[in-house]
């Protein structure tokens, strides 16, 4: 297929679509004309083309004026049940029962029957919107915290690859710029002057993480904001894996000496 071929059909289709749009507005259009009139044919006529409307709210909102109407109430209650699927049921039915309403037949035919049934079905409808909103909203929550989680681990990675760097050169013991460099480091925490040796010794924390994930290991920094709010820590890994600074966004809580 062609260039020329596809932007025809592109065209067509748009076309159609408009086309549509247009007739749906005309039958909007002539409803609300006829019922201006004292002509009976034009008026049932409107009304009974009011079931091609694709928007079915409209179209009720539509008919439910047209029941007020007495040349067109009969008319409206029939359109009414084309849309609906059901009809009104004021006798018992082989079972002993009558219309209950909303989602079944309504009651009876008049306007206030089929406005409570409407306004039912229209509570309904807001009340699926309402979940499909909180459904997305929480998907969307959900993808951005397992992407901050990513993210996060990622550089934990990275962070512990480079401390992993830092510990070899610590072995060499004629490095004594090494050693003094360690120490420096060490001061920066809070536990000043710990050697990797003493954290080792002590007992192990548990880091329970708001993904519902723990980790044995040792809490040797808590870093706080100037509000004191928690914003970071620094742990050893108890396996020599070096040192790993976790937000505290991924933490849920910290059990300290766990083990």
């Amino acid at each position: 297929m062609n260039i020329s071929r596809i932007i025809a059909v592109v065209l067509l289709l748009g076309l159609g679509m408009a086309s549509s749009l247009a007739d749906d507005d005309d039958v909007v259009t002539q409803f609300r004309e006829a019922m201006t009139t004292q002509n009976a044919q034009r008026k049932q006529a409107a009304v009974a083309a009011l079931t091609s409307l694709p928007d079915r709210d409209q179209a009720y909102t539509l008919l439910l004026q047209a029941t007020e109407d007495r040349q067109t109430r009969r008319h409206a209650y029939a359109a009414l049940a084309t849309i609906s699927g059901v009809s009104a049921r004021s006798r018992p039915d082989s079972r002993g029962q009558i219309g209950s309403g909303y989602p079944e037949h309504p009651e009876h035919n008049s306007p206030q029957a089929w406005a409570q049934w409407v306004a039912a079905w229209r509570q309904e409808q807001a009340e699926k919107r309402r979940m499909a909103e909180l459904q997305q909203a929480v998907a969307e929550a959900q993808a951005a915290a397992e992407k901050a989680l990513q993210e996060a681990q990622n550089d934990a990675a990275e962070k512990s690859a480079e401390d992993n760097g830092h510990d070899q050169d610590d072995d060499d013991p004629d490095s004594d710029e090494d050693v003094d460099q360690d120490k420096s480091a060490d001061n920066d925490d809070d536990d000043a002057g710990t050697s990797d040796q003493t954290a080792k010794q002590r007992p192990l924390d548990r880091i329970i993480f708001t993904n519902g994930g723990t980790m044995l290991c040792h809490v040797i920094t808590r870093r706080i904001d100037l509000d004191g709010q928690l914003t970071s820590v620094v742990i050893e890994h108890r396996d020599g894996g070096g040192r790993e600074v976790i937000d505290a966004a991924l933490i849920a809580r910290i059990e300290e000496g766990a083990r």
